[in-house]
């Protein structure tokens, strides 16, 4: 984690789910080349749970990878889930910022 200064510009990748009386996730997943520093990110969001969404993330990323020839050193996830109650609404986001 690092502070953004207070009006800087960003690029970022974003994943949202939102809903009513169900699970909902959002989430991302990133990785590095081994030999370039080259990366990827990977979203994916809607009425499932975390383990569902982990599992989605890791298939996706897997299959960027593949597809681009890469081995990535590492996978690091962020996902947040939210069990939404009866009569209400709720939204989970996850984002990755890119840094200026």
């Amino acid at each position: 984690m690092k502070p953004i200064p207070a009006g800087t510009i960003t690029y970022a990748v974003m994943s949202k789910a939102e809903g009513t009386r169900k699970t909902i996730s959002a989430g991302l997943a990133w990785g590095i080349e081994k030999n370039s520093g080259y990366g990827v990110v990977a979203e994916a969001y809607g009425k499932m749970d975390e383990a569902t969404t982990k599992e989605k993330l890791r298939n996706r990323i897997n299959e960027m990878a593949k597809i681009r020839g890469i081995e990535l050193s590492e996978v690091k996830y962020r996902i947040e889930t939210l069990d939404v109650p009866v009569d209400s609404y709720g939204c989970v986001v996850a984002a990755l910022i890119y840094l200026p």
